[in-house]
């Protein structure tokens, strides 16, 4: 039973970075656009950066790879 209970966290914690990557892909700054320019009014929030939160360059790049592996349904 322990080395189920292991194998269904791995792979809930691999569904989770993969959603977190599809969610970073859908990002404006994902999409190329520049962090640095004013594109939004006064009503729409700034997008958080990854340092804020909590996420290196190499991990978000890793979850939007696995994002980006077709699935099997």
């Amino acid at each position: 039973m322990g080395e189920e209970a292991i194998q269904y966290c791995r792979s809930y914690a691999m569904r989770a970075e993969i959603r977190m990557g599809e969610m970073l892909k859908e990002t404006e700054r994902a999409k190329g656009g520049n962090p640095n320019l004013p594109t939004h009014t006064h009503r729409e929030q700034v997008e958080p950066t990854l340092k804020e939160l909590g996420l290196t360059r190499k991990e978000a790049s890793n979850a939007q790879m696995l994002a980006s592996i077709p699935r099997r349904r």
